[in-house]
């Protein structure tokens, strides 16, 4: 992979642009005594309100799956935002890894079909998620904007057609 460690975004980071861009006070860390709060902070305020689970909390420094952004992402769409899920799920179909994890292939449907997060094409005509893939800080930072702002979800044309 071309990016550097450095860059790849972890659960932290994931979970601290949700609530920045978020603004949902009720769902914000209490503050240290320095008014900054720590990514720790964060992540147990998350599982609190139920959109990360506590298997999400071992490891918030390292690298996040595009499959884990994706769960955590619908959940927060679910639990914080309360937007319904996509009920024709088909055109998720054309991603040919959609069931290589079961349990995420729900949420990989739902970030998908939304326009939040896009297709791989992993050869010509062939599509995937890539679900071990990870992703980068910019990279997380147009999916929280997508989560936030509807019009700058892709349409499934364009997903379909990169």
């Amino acid at each position: 992979m071309s990016e550097c460690m450095s860059e790849l975004a972890t659960i932290e980071d994931l979970v601290q642009a949700l609530y920045s861009k978020g603004g949902r006070s009720e769902y914000e860390p209490k503050s240290q005594g320095n008014n900054v709060s720590s990514g720790n902070e964060f992540l147990a305020a998350a599982y609190e309100a139920g959109w990360i689970e506590q298997l999400d909390m071992l490891h918030p420094t390292k690298p996040i799956f595009r499959r884990d952004v994706a769960k955590i992402v619908h959940l927060y769409l679910c639990h914080v935002l309360g937007e319904p899920d996509e009920t024709e799920i088909t055109p998720s179909y054309i991603l040919k890894d959609l069931y290589d994890c079961r349990v995420c292939a729900g949420h990989i449907m739902q970030v998908y079909l939304k326009g939040i997060m896009e297709s791989i094409e992993f050869l010509p005509g062939l599509f995937i998620f890539g679900l071990r893939e990870h992703l980068t800080k910019t990279e997380i930072t147009t999916i929280v904007e997508r989560v936030f702002w509807p019009n700058k979800r892709l349409q499934i044309t364009k997903r379909l057609n990169h």
